[in-house]
Formats: C-alpha cells, sequence, structure tokens
C-alpha cells in the first residue's frame, strides 16, 4: 500500500497473497515510468496461486508509481523450516540481493524487463546464489537455518548475518564466493549498522547457546572488538539476547557524542553505549562460553513497560522505540543520559519506525498506521 504521509490518503493498494514481513526497497531501474521505479518486498511464502513447481513465492517486485506487481521470485525447498523473506533487499548499480529465509542468499536483477517468464508467470533475473548453512549444521540447528537479517555493504561486499551463528562476506559478481568471517553462535536475526569507524555491531539472540546473546562490535575481516550480554528472558517464543538491530547515531546532527549506539533486548531494556569506549578491566564471557572479551561503555539503561523485538532509530539526540504496548520517545542528555520525553501506551510495535519532516510513522500489529508529532 502506497500511502500520502501528509495525510494519510491512499494512492494505491496491491494484493499479496500473504504478509509482507520485509520493508520494502526501492530501486530506480531505468526506462519507463511504470517500471523504472520498482519496489522490492519480501512476505510470508504463499501458498494456493503462489504455488509454483514445489517454489512458494516470497519476494516480490511493485511498480512503485502504479501498484502493478511485475515480478516474483519462488524460494525452492531446503531443510530450512521457512521459505518467508523477512530481509529487506541492498542495491547495487543494476543488482540487488537479499537473503531468503530458505538459506540461500540470492543476487537478482530488480529489472522488469530482464525477468524471465516462469510456468507463465514473470521472475527475475537471478544471477547467483549461495547457501548460508552447511550439512553439519542441522545437528545443531535442526531446521532452524533461516537467513532474516538484511546485508549490510561494505567496499562493494555484502555481509549477512545467517541464522546459524555465522557472519558472511560476498561480493556481487558471478565469481564471488560467500566468505565466513565470524563464527559466535546463537541466532542471528538482527541486521549490522556499520559504526563511524568501520565495524559492525552485531545482535544475537539466545538459543542453540549455552552462554547470553547480547551485541557484538567487530571488524569486517571479523576480529571482535567487544561483547555485551543480556539477560536471559522467556517471552513468547524467546529466550533472551536482541531480536531488532543496534542503532547508531554519527548521520545526524545533534549535539552528543558522534560514537553512540543503542539497542533494546526483548526483556525490554534499552541500552544506550559509546562503541568506542571500553569499561576498564571489564571482560563478558562469549555467546558459547568459550572466551571472553572486553565490555563496552555503558552509558544508561531504561526498562520499557514490556519486551521488544523492535529497532530504536536515533532522530539527533532523541530516541525513538517500540514495544510489546507502546511506543517511547527518550531525550540523550550531553552526559549520555535518557530522559523521557513522551509516551504512547497500548498499540504493539515490532516494525522500525521511520522519520520525516518532524513526524514519526510506525506500522502496528493491530493494522493500523500512525503518524506522531505536530
Amino acid at each position: 500500500m502506497k500511502i500520502r504521509a501528509a495525510d494519510g490518503a491512499v494512492i494505491w493498494s496491491a494484493h499479496l497473497p500473504e504478509v509482507i514481513k520485509g520493508t520494502p526497497t526501492f530501486a530506480d531501474v531505468g526506462g519507463s515510468p511504470e517500471t523504472r521505479y520498482t519496489l522490492i518486498v519480501g512476505s510470508r511464502s504463499a501458498s494456493g496461486e503462489g504455488l509454483k513447481k514445489g517454489e512458494q513465492d516470497s519476494l516480490y517486485g511493485f511498480s512503485y508509481l502504479t501498484g502493478e506487481k511485475l515480478w516474483s521470485h519462488g524460494s525452492r525447498d531446503t531443510p530450512s523450516n521457512s521459505r518467508d523473506c523477512d530481509a529487506s533487499a541492498v542495491v547495487v548499480g543494476k543488482k540487488a540481493a537479499i537473503p531468503l529465509e530458505n538459506g540461500y542468499f540470492t543476487v537478482f536483477s530488480p529489472d522488469a524487463r530482464k525477468a524471465k517468464i516462469f510456468d507463465g508467470l514473470p521472475a527475475p533475473e537471478i544471477s547467483n546464489q549461495h547457501l548460508f548453512f552447511r550439512k553439519q549444521d542441522l545437528s545443531t540447528y535442526g531446521k532452524e537455518l533461516c537467513c532474516e537479517s538484511s546485508p549490510t555493504m561494505i567496499g562493494g561486499k555484502a555481509y549477512i548475518a545467517a541464522g546459524v551463528g555465522r557472519v558472511y562476506s560476498c561480493g556481487l559478481t558471478f565469481l564471488d564466493r560467500p566468505s565466513p568471517i565470524l563464527d559466535i553462535g546463537g541466532d542471528l536475526n538482527s541486521s549490522m549498522p556499520l559504526t563511524n569507524d568501520r565495524h559492525l555491531l552485531l545482535g544475537i539472540e539466545k538459543q542453540f547457546i549455552s552462554g547470553h546473546g547480547g551485541v557484538v562490535k567487530f571488524s569486517p575481516e571479523g576480529k571482535v572488538r567487544w561483547f555485551h550480554p543480556l539477560p536471559d528472558c522467556n517471552w513468547y517464543s524467546w529466550n533472551g539476547g536482541l531480536v531488532g538491530s543496534p542503532a547508531v547515531n554519527h548521520r545526524y546532527n545533534s549535539t552528543v557524542s558522534k560514537d553512540l549506539a543503542c539497542f533494546v533486548g526483548i526483556d525490554g531494556t534499552l541500552t544506550l553505549i559509546n562503541h568506542k569506549k571500553l569499561q576498564p578491566g571489564v571482560r563478558n564471557p562469549d555467546p558459547r562460553g568459550r572466551k571472553s572479551y572486553p565490555a563496552p561503555l555503558v552509558l544508561d539503561t531504561v526498562k520499557l513497560p514490556e519486551g521488544s523485538i523492535s529497532t530504536p532509530l536515533f532522530l539527533g539526540d532523541r530516541i525513538v522505540i517500540g514495544y510489546d504496548n507502546g511506543m517511547d520517545l527518550y531525550q540523550v542528555t550531553p552526559a549520555g543520559k535518557l530522559v523521557l520525553l513522551d509516551r504512547l501506551a497500548g498499540p504493539m510495535f515490532d516494525a522500525t519506525p521511520v522519520a520525516w519532516d518532524g513526524r514519526i510513522y510506525a506500522g502496528s500489529k493491530d493494522g493500523y498506521l500512525y503518524c506522531l508529532g505536530d
């Protein structure tokens, strides 16, 4: 659905057999206006009309201008228990890339003019696919083999957190092959923001590990800088750690440090840190309990009213965070403390909010899109 931000008017709506799961990615592929501006959209895997020769559609291309469906991609069956698409694609030049929950990192053309006809329906041109789990992973992870995080691009390479506890790097050319750079364990659901000192922040869910989930900072070469554990917590189907993604603030104009990061565990603890500084003499056991890493400097923590799988959003020196029964707005003081400015109670927010022109837009599981601000 395309909605005018100024007044909430619906410009167009499009039908999908199942619910949208990933945040759409906008791609300018050139050509005629109707197909030039393409939205790449991930969904829950379809059935019925979307079932194609054992492959279930979960990735679509839509015209941004008209809402017409331009193509769809069927995720093949694998030992993974899901063929959904939670991730958002990255677009580099004429190619796009996205991890699918069947375990395949897929490089493709979002251009409808290059679509191939498969079983009578247009499908995107696939450049390359790489499987991000190994046969031996089944003994530890069973069928929990999903790739759910969005890629992060650094110097022409995509960095992807796979559900089987590893981070991969992979180029987008036909000759590129994926390389595992970090094997940390746990279930990796979160996307990885790039810090202003060229490191990645990765959230780790408490599953398949003996220790705690949490957040780790590491270099593109896989060298760990620090690890911050988050408490174990039985909440819905999770046991602790981080399901959403960390956030960083260096791209915003503000009066506070540009070295800040924040994240919220499923227990509902919002944590603000200086990701460049360490706590002197403090080390934390890693998620598998095999070694220890330095601890980052924690500036402040706040306990939200409920648990959360959402990702916080920095807005200069403010933070917006959704949770299971509301959304909070916090001020970050120059001393690095969190001060509650406002609270919306009631709706459940799993999705990450966005901000535009002084307003916050957030989709809720109650079916409404909320616009907050003056």
